[in-house]
């Protein structure tokens, strides 16, 4: 909610503060994609709801990397059901797919497996590709796609001295993604 307070961008001469304990550091960084949005949020009054930007910076021997994160909000065209819906449930090991028609009757059920043994590498191209799929038939059958928004926060901190198998498998969630 209040950003990242080590770090205070200065957008009048992109200079980025950096306070340490011992001293501040005064740099100077370039900005490129977003970053008329990021300079926008970051001039927002201190407790606006977006204004929120988090600094992220990376040592890589001879340079540094600074990356500035917020939430981008997007406008997507608004989709409605008249052709009906397709509906995906992601879990642990699978993704399964439904789809309806425009009366809301199911016309078709699948399963997406997603084979754990592989690489974290190799599972998220799978992920990517499974993605790309849905993402076509959504489009050739002109439906919207409808995504359960779950938020495991509250499960986790309430399981986190629970059996291991349960532990393991709710942290494969990510806590605040939709």
């Amino acid at each position: 909610k209040y950003s990242n307070n080590l770090f205070k961008l200065n957008v009048d001469n992109d200079m980025l503060t950096y306070r340490s304990t011992q001293k501040d550091i005064v740099f100077k960084v370039q900005f490129h994609k977003y970053k008329d949005e990021l300079y926008a949020r970051v001039n927002e009054k201190h407790n606006s709801p977006d204004k929120a930007v988090a600094y992220e910076l990376m040592d890589y021997g001879e340079y540094f990397i600074v990356k500035a994160i917020f939430e981008k909000h997007m406008n997507l065209p608004k989709t409605d059901t008249l052709y009906g819906a397709i509906g995906i449930d992601i879990n642990v090991d699978h993704i399964a797919l439904c789809e309806t028609n425009m009366d809301g009757n199911i016309v078709l059920i699948k399963k997406y497996p997603i084979h754990k043994e592989n690489t974290k590498n190799k599972r998220n191209e799978e992920l990517y590709q499974l993605a790309i799929e849905i993402m076509e038939q959504c489009k050739s059958k002109k439906k919207s796609l409808v995504v359960e928004d779950l938020n495991f926060k509250q499960l986790k901190t309430r399981m986190l001295y629970r059996p291991k198998k349960q532990n393991k498998t709710l942290c494969e969630y990510p806590s605040d993604n939709p």
